[in-house]
């Protein structure tokens, strides 16, 4: 209060910008001639040390570019309508309209893909120490360079390739198995959050960010988006039912860790009963995919029902939680296929003459052909070891195993038959040989 008579003095010449009573207030530049030449020096000096730097840096070969930098380039150039692979423009200029967050554009810079604009307004700039070859920028203002050449393509050649990616790349098939999934767990996590908000419910911790997160990881590996959309669905109105009514106990104070455990008991719940999930459709209507998902799956893989289909996980990526397992239409024809009729054991007993418990099944033999007693899955593993020339490849795998192994096979066995086949051979006396 003592100083505020006080005149604002300029720090670069030292004369009064103007008096502390001022509108303009303390923020106001000095607008003399010294102090705006002086500036503008520094100006220039900034954009030498951009295309310095910029220089310094060897441009990536697109054809070395991974899969993922070339999506996430490709929505980008998208976004900002380029023209050129110079001057991209800046992120606060589209804002409003933009479909990633301006970290991307970093990460992008992080790994030498783009490079700062010297076109850059200064305004982007801050703590600007040219003799340290020092400053910061802010990624929302500063203008983009790609910084990517190509050994076979020219300059439009190459924009127009990295614009608009095909099926015509060459992609490795694990780098594209992993961003599949990458890609539609963002697009699982955006409908979560959208079908919280439109009931009031709200992720307040990264905890629970991380319990939705591991809960989709857990369930694209046995259902498609378009069935995980439909248990979201569901499960967050039980959980608001539950909210409504007040029969949720102590989960009132842990919403999202109700509604996922609810989503885990509908899975069980549909299994034990054989229920298949209904497909709901991408609400269109009220969210919008992505353009990361729209360049993916329309140009990249040319699959637009991706929403219907099997999110392929790579097994690496699976967790304890997560186990690998045959869709449920075929486990159910596995079962209706299996003998589990214990009763035909009383007479298969006694014409046996020897039997044997081995890596495949139990062997019985007959005095004239050893059966082999197992299930469809370690008969099919057994029948596998038999394709040992090109003729053997076509052949149907249950008449390889007759063919060209040791054993006749009849029929598939539960796994409860084939303990009660044991029990009984060795109650009637039956004599047991060891296997190798």
């Amino acid at each position: 209060q003592n100083n505020w008579r006080e005149d604002l003095i300029c720090p670069e010449c030292k004369h009064t910008i103007f008096p502390s009573n001022s509108r303009y207030g303390s923020s106001q530049k000095c607008q003399c001639s010294n102090c705006i030449k002086k500036e503008n020096k520094k100006k220039d000096s900034l954009i030498e040390l951009i295309k310095s730097d910029n220089e310094h840096c060897e441009k990536l070969n697109y054809e070395n570019l991974a899969l993922e930098s070339k999506l996430y380039l490709a929505v980008i150039l998208q976004e900002f309508h380029a023209k050129a692979l110079q001057g991209l423009g800046n992120y606060e200029q589209y804002a409003n309209v933009l479909d990633f967050n301006p970290e991307l554009l970093h990460k992008l810079y992080s790994s030498g893909i783009l490079a700062i604009s010297p076109n850059s307004n200064w305004d982007s700039f801050a703590d600007v120490d040219i003799s340290e070859r020092h400053f910061r920028f802010h990624p929302d203002l500063v203008q983009w360079d790609v910084w990517i050449q190509s050994n076979t393509l020219d300059e439009k050649s190459l924009l127009a390739s990295l614009k608009n990616p095909n099926k015509g790349m060459v992609v490795d098939e694990d780098e594209t198995t992993a961003l599949y999934s990458k890609v539609v767990i963002t697009e699982l996590k955006r409908l979560f959050s959208l079908e919280l908000k439109r009931l009031r419910f709200e992720v307040k911790y990264d905890t629970e960010m991380d319990l939705i997160s591991d809960a989709l990881h857990r369930w694209i590996t046995k259902y498609t988006p378009a069935e995980i959309y439909y248990l979201i669905y569901i499960s967050v109105r039980r959980a608001d039912n539950k909210r409504t009514s007040g029969e949720w106990g102590n989960y009132k104070f842990h919403p999202i860790h109700f509604i996922v455990k609810t989503a885990d008991n509908v899975i069980m719940s549909y299994s034990q009963r054989h229920i298949p999930f209904q497909q709901y459709n991408y609400p269109i209507g009220k969210q919008t995919p992505l353009l990361q998902t729209q360049i993916f799956f329309n140009q990249i893989l040319i699959l637009p029902n991706w929403f219907n289909q099997i999110v392929p996980v790579d097994d690496d990526t699976l967790s304890i939680n997560s186990i690998a397992s045959i869709s449920s239409k075929k486990l159910d024809q596995m079962i209706t296929q299996r003998i589990d009729d214990t009763s035909l054991i009383k007479s298969l007993v006694p014409d046996v003459k020897w039997f044997a418990i081995s890596k495949y099944g139990i062997i019985v033999n007959d005095e004239n052909v050893d059966w082999l007693f197992t299930d469809q899955l370690t008969a099919y593993e057994y029948a596998k070891q038999m394709c040992t020339n090109d003729n053997n490849k076509n052949l149907n795998w249950t008449t390889r195993i007759i063919r060209d192994g040791n054993f006749y096979i009849q029929n598939f066995y539960s796994i409860n038959f084939l303990i009660l086949l044991v029990n009984a051979l060795r109650n009637a006396k039956v004599a047991e040989k060891q296997y190798y």
